[in-house]
């Protein structure tokens, strides 16, 4: 069995069991919705949420699953979305240049469009910031309408810095295919040497979810799921008032 075949057959358990744990859900809260005056109370709760364990469950295992999965049958490297493809070909191709061409108009222009990226998106939530820290505009009396107008104002701070991050992304797409160009021409061939810091990451990842499965088992055995449950169910029925 190949490795595709392997991943393709988790992709479909994986979807199957995610629609039958949202099902199970969405029945879940709709039937103590259904039962008693105040229906969020611990005891539904729990008892409703217990019935649908099982696929749940199952669900969580398949993600952990997946990790394991990808350790041992590695799936084939999908080609890098154009941006990131245009970029780490040119960090390439820069490991090989001169130091006269690190500093290009292209490249310059690159960097400064970026930077106007962040000062747009700093003004803008600065601008928002003060707005909504000022608590004369957002009266209880008129909340409703204070929120919308605080969504309108927020709509118009990250109006400029959304369009010229659009605008920041396209302009960089097209500025390193023709760099790339550029260097092809001058005659530099791109640097192909692995990265020793994918490998470190590689294992800080693994490290990372060895933790994590070490830390749920041990959640497990010290039944910290039900404590997680009923502060679950406190928060909902006391904080929000579901009940």
């Amino acid at each position: 069995m190949s490795k595709k075949l392997i991943h393709r057959i988790y992709g479909i358990l994986l979807s199957i069991s995610a629609v039958i744990a949202g099902i199970c859900l969405i029945a879940a809260c709709l039937h103590i919705k259904s039962h008693g005056d105040h229906p969020f109370s611990a005891e539904a709760v729990s008892t409703a949420f217990s019935a649908i364990a099982v696929p749940i469950y199952i669900f969580l295992a398949l993600i952990i699953g997946g990790f394991i999965l990808d350790g041992l049958f590695p799936a084939e490297p999908k080609k890098p979305l154009p941006p990131k493809q245009h970029e780490a070909m040119a960090k390439k191709f820069y490991k090989n240049a001169p130091p006269e061409l690190l500093h290009n108009k292209l490249r310059s222009k690159r960097l400064l469009i970026n930077q106007l990226t962040l000062i747009w998106l700093i003004v803008g939530s600065l601008l928002f910031l003060l707005y909504a820290l000022n608590g004369k505009n957002f009266a209880l009396e008129t909340i409703n309408s204070a929120m919308i107008k605080g969504t309108v104002w927020l709509i118009v701070c990250m109006a400029l810095p959304f369009c010229h991050a659009i605008f920041a992304a396209y302009y960089s797409k097209r500025s390193y295919a023709k760099e790339i160009s550029l260097l092809k021409e001058s005659g530099i061939t791109p640097n192909h040497s692995p990265a020793a810091v994918s490998q470190r990451l590689y294992w800080i990842r693994w490290a990372i979810l060895t933790l994590s499965i070490v830390m749920v088992v041990v959640g497990f055995v010290n039944n910290g799921t039900e404590d997680v449950l009923t502060k679950a169910v406190n928060i909902c029925t006391e904080c929000v008032g579901l009940g």
